[in-house]
């Protein structure tokens, strides 16, 4: 009997210490250790400038996603502007809950500022634009938990994915879809990606992802097509101090 015991005991050390180490690799990646990355901007094929990010972990459950966007190159003789954006949210039970969402522009109109208050309890977000409590859904995100909540989307494999993108300007509702896979390559490398598309239910607004596998499936690219047909993509070149310079289009894998 007192091996039996051995044995059983033996066993669940073995099966924690494999969870302990899935846990533990887990806990290793981007999403819940945070990264810098830097992002270049262009609309419709002209470079805009660039959106410097950082994911800040305060604790296991809290954190804040952090957006400075500028204006560079040519772009930069004409805007001065420089967009700051904050999103805190919470990871709770393998969910992104957003909790406040802030955006600053540099200049000094208080009317481009604004902020959205999440209640996730409720359910409701109030912007304060209308200081209305808007009743949305319990996958709700602002513009930047949004990326996060894509990449947590990705890593557990979640199919036919809806959030509730809330804005200042409006509240629309969006079904995520892997649409292909690939290869981007770089001068370090090929990036494996999986390509995802985000319809909106209720507009012609609509967002594409490539997601790098080899990053935790930060999106690599992001491209925003908008109802009136213009295109904001927004494409890495740079995570955590490494360069990232594409030198090729995308390849899709053969069975797609």
């Amino acid at each position: 009997m007192t091996t039996v015991f051995k044995m059983v005991n033996k066993s669940l050390l073995i099966i924690f210490s494999l969870f302990f180490l899935a846990a533990h690799t887990d806990k290793n990646n981007l999403i819940y250790n945070g990264f810098t990355a830097s992002y270049e901007v262009s609309k419709n094929s002209l470079l805009l400038g660039v959106s410097d990010r950082q994911l800040i972990r305060h604790s296991e459950t809290q954190y804040t996603y952090k957006s400075l966007t500028y204006a560079t190159g040519i772009a930069s003789w004409f805007v001065k502007d420089k967009i700051t954006e904050l999103s805190h949210y919470q990871l709770l039970n393998e969910k992104i809950q957003p909790t406040h969402y802030e955006y600053k522009n540099s200049n000094g109109k208080a009317n481009d500022n604004f902020n959205i208050v999440f209640d996730n309890i409720k359910n409701t977000a109030t912007r304060s634009k209308d200081n209305i409590k808007h009743t949305v859904t319990n996958n709700t995100q602002d513009a930047l938990s949004f990326q996060i909540a894509v990449m947590l989307a990705v890593q557990r494999k979640h199919k036919g994915v809806k959030f509730t993108l809330v804005d200042n300007e409006s509240i629309h509702e969006y079904s995520l879809n892997q649409i292909k896979s690939g290869k981007l390559e770089t001068e370090n490398g090929n990036l494996q990606t999986i390509v995802l598309e985000a319809k909106s239910n209720n507009s012609k607004d609509r967002y594409v992802f490539w997601c790098a596998e080899k990053y935790n499936f930060l999106p690599v690219k992001i491209q925003r097509i908008e109802p009136n047909g213009d295109e904001l993509l927004i494409q890495l070149k740079r995570i955590n101090n490494q360069k990232i310079i594409f030198t090729e289009p995308y390849n899709e894998d053969e069975d797609n």
